[in-house]
């Protein structure tokens, strides 16, 4: 006879399940069928560590508690079979006046400890300072910078190796000098979406361009031609999951405009990007990250605005209301794990870090600050959505 032995079973609703009291012991030569849905489906007010299949990741999930939220237990490991710690890194940035930065800081996603120095964006054109407005993306092991403002605009593909501190390393170059460019990545590939480029002596002449191009991250290497946005954005936000890469809002100087429009590429094709659909608002200079299902974007240069948008990214359709930035910010940098999304800084002069659990929606949380106060800066992580 089976024997099931446990302190106590409860239902959802109730207490009319019997106790069970010792210990349990489940044998079968088979297997165990925990519970199972999809992420629209996953109870909001549980106890910490209930457990669950969630269908649309297709992995084990835990719920940590109210202020984590639901955490996936299944985790890539590194080619030594190691899993690395999740980190956030933010790079450059702004200061007042036009000057830049070439500063690199590190958050850990579990602990949202304080942002600490991990070295210096090395290359950036002729500005001896470093540059400002450039894109990123990355695999589990190499955070990427490329392109960016400088004089003139930078064509510099740069990387740093996550786990260990130290300055960035020359990669490669993209197919032109450009800003305000954006990135998107899976496991193997990043792809460069976009941005601006000179159009005579700068900086105040500059057109937008629609050019998608990639590189392998393991290895070094120029940019390789992809296929083409829809129109020609800049100032935008970008996100995406192991499959597809997004991009949301943007504008660009020549012709000048702001969009509310979503489009994505399947970043392990080629070919040009997809009408996905629309944010909730027109936007510019917001921010974006993503987990392997939820895609968010916040703050916007068009008109003064803390709201975060949301979207599911393996599916098409307009964004809805997540929840709103602890601060009114603009050209902000964000990054996230699987749990977490990070929003740094903004603006000229905001130095200010906040969070938001990505599983749940509601208002972003402060937590710490950077070392420095400047905007245009950007994100990435060993633990983003492309990753999982």
């Amino acid at each position: 006879m089976s024997e099931i032995n446990a302190s106590n079973f409860k239902k959802e609703h109730g207490d009319l399940a019997p106790d069970l009291v010792g210990v349990t012991e489940l044998t079968s030569p088979y297997f165990f069928v925990p519970p199972s849905g999809n992420t629209a489906e996953r109870p909001e007010d549980c106890e910490p560590g209930t457990l669950r299949f969630n269908t649309d990741i297709g992995s084990l999930e835990v719920f940590r508690g109210k202020t984590i939220g639901w955490e996936q237990i299944q985790r890539n490991p590194l080619s030594d079979g190691t899993y690395p710690e999740a980190r956030g890194f933010h790079h450059c940035g702004r200061r007042p006046g036009n000057g830049s930065l070439n500063i690199v800081e590190m958050v850990t996603f579990a602990s949202l400890s304080t942002p600490v120095d991990f070295g210096d964006m090395a290359l950036g054109g002729s500005d001896a300072n470093g540059t400002f407005e450039c894109g990123a993306f990355a695999s589990q092991t190499r955070g990427f910078a490329f392109g960016g403002r400088t004089d003139p605009f930078s064509d510099v593909i740069q990387f740093v190796t996550m786990s260990t501190f130290g300055n960035s390393i020359d990669f490669g170059n993209l197919s032109e000098g450009a800003q305000l460019t954006m990135g998107v990545s899976d496991k193997t590939r990043g792809c460069r979406l976009g941005g601006i480029k000179s159009a005579g002596p700068q900086p105040y002449q500059s057109a937008g361009v629609n050019h998608i191009e990639f590189v392998t991250m393991s290895s070094a290497g120029n940019t390789t031609d992809f296929g083409d946005l829809e129109d020609t954005p800049a100032l935008a936000a970008s996100c995406g999951d192991r499959t597809r890469g997004i991009l949301m809002g943007g504008g660009a100087p020549s012709p000048g405009y702001s969009t509310d429009k979503i489009q994505f590429i399947t970043i392990q094709s080629t070919g040009n990007a997809i009408d996905f659909g629309n944010l909730e608002q027109v936007t510019t200079y917001n921010a974006a990250s993503s987990n392997s299902v939820r895609g968010i974007s916040g703050g916007n240069g068009a008109s003064p605005s803390n709201k975060i948008d949301f979207i599911t990214i393996a599916t098409t359709g307009n964004a809805q209301d997540f929840g709103d930035m602890a601060v009114s910010k603009y050209a902000r940098g964000s990054c996230s794990s699987q749990t977490r999304a990070i929003f740094t800084s903004g603006d000229n002069s905001a130095a200010e870090c906040d969070f938001v659990t990505l599983a749940t929606l509601g208002n972003s949380i402060s937590f710490g600050s950077l070392s420095f106060g400047g905007g245009y800066n950007q994100g990435f992580s060993n633990s983003h959505g492309g990753l999982m």
